[in-house]
């Protein structure tokens, strides 16, 4: 499912701060500058995360990419 798509997923944005998770919801605002979804608005909240990564894969890296078996390049993984 698709969070554009019919079938509408809850997720989570991460941000490195706060301006720039205000800026991101700020351009999909601007990006649907349509009052007749107004009736769809739903409240937000911030929450601050600290995470501490114990280890990391380099899914740019192919080797990497090939030893879990994803296929088609570093791009789809964006």
């Amino acid at each position: 499912m698709s969070r554009n798509g019919a079938n509408q997923v809850d997720n989570a944005y991460i941000a490195s701060d706060r301006g720039v998770a205000l800026a991101e919801f700020a351009r999909h605002v601007r990006e649907r500058q349509d009052p007749a979804l107004a009736p769809l608005a739903v409240e937000r909240a911030l929450y601050q995360l600290s995470v501490e990564v114990q280890a990391l894969l380099d899914l740019r890296e192919p080797a990497v990419r090939a030893a879990l078996s994803l296929h088609g390049g570093a791009r789809r993984l964006l």
